[in-house]
């Protein structure tokens, strides 16, 4: 198992040190196993072309997840805007900690098989996302940025 975040704004890198175990739980938690997720960061614009590319889609995006599961081994290559995740923090008035929290879980769920397609997907991913922020290990709740 790797959890690997290549070019994390420094403001992450200490909140970072905790994702892996945490992913881990989650997975396990889910019946699955953690594999290798790979997170890459890059701007709005990085991402839009990458939206555009892979699933011809023209809107700016916080998360794409390309999974690569084998039976209950989870896996996926990950593509997150940093960007949208401040602006989403802000324009929601969330906490940016929990922000990027829920991000980087959501790929860990999308490989777990659940979508987020239509509104029933939907509201059962935000339901997840929240049970397994609540129960975050203590140190992500005390991380400074």
């Amino acid at each position: 198992m790797a959890v690997i975040f290549d070019s994390l704004p420094d403001f992450w890198i200490q909140r970072s040190k905790h994702w892996g175990d945490w992913l881990q739980e989650v997975a396990e938690s889910e019946g699955k196993r953690l594999g290798d997720f790979n997170y890459r960061f890059h701007t709005d614009d990085e991402l839009l072309v990458l939206n555009r590319r892979f699933l011809d889609h023209d809107t700016y995006t916080d998360i794409i997840t390309f999974e690569r599961s084998r039976g209950s081994r989870i896996s996926a290559d990950v593509a997150v805007s940093w960007e949208r995740i401040v602006d989403n923090a802000s324009r929601l008035t969330t906490d940016l900690g929990d922000e990027v929290d829920r991000v980087v879980l959501h790929a860990v769920l999308h490989a777990c098989g659940y979508a987020d397609k239509s509104s029933e997907e939907e509201m059962q991913m935000r339901a997840l996302e929240n049970h397994y922020l609540a129960v975050r290990p203590h140190a992500l709740l005390h991380v400074e940025q």
